[in-house]
């Protein structure tokens, strides 16, 4: 392994172990976001193959923060984000298909407000700032 494919394994593990589950969906958002955008730049220079493989990055994302939702200590706003996550995930569906950049604009701005949200709780939220953990716990994604 050459010293900055170690040094980027390194920050990564590091990154890892320091970042706080609330960050952590701050982090999908931003990704879904920036796929997103991607997407709608694809279908925007019909580039079919960049489309799809956008879309399918943003699914897979949605996908992730669906499955890790909490039904007993979320409660109803569990609930709530899973009838999101079932819609945006429909959406980008018909996106797929139909090229409607107009949907994925919405999908985008949604996936924005949602964001801001969870990283106002995330910087109000004493453990969503943990301190450094040695214990070897990595979170991988």
């Amino acid at each position: 392994m050459t010293y900055s494919a170690s040094y980027s394994a390194n920050q990564y593990r590091t990154n890892s172990v320091n970042t706080s589950p609330l960050q952590l969906v701050v982090m999908c958002y931003d990704g879904m976001i920036r796929f997103m955008k991607k997407a709608r730049q694809s279908i925007e220079e019909k580039n079919i193959e960049g489309k799809v493989k956008y879309i399918n990055k943003t699914i897979a994302i949605v996908d992730e923060l669906q499955a890790s939702l909490d039904f007993v200590r979320g409660g109803e706003v569990a609930r709530n984000l899973d009838r999101v996550y079932d819609y945006m995930n429909n959406e980008l569906m018909k996106v797929a298909l139909k090229e409607e950049v107009e949907i994925l604009e919405h999908l985008e701005k949604m996936a924005v407000d949602l964001r801001a949200a969870w990283a106002k709780i995330a910087a109000e939220t004493p453990a969503a700032n943990p301190a450094p953990n040695h214990s070897g716990l990595t979170i991988t994604g």
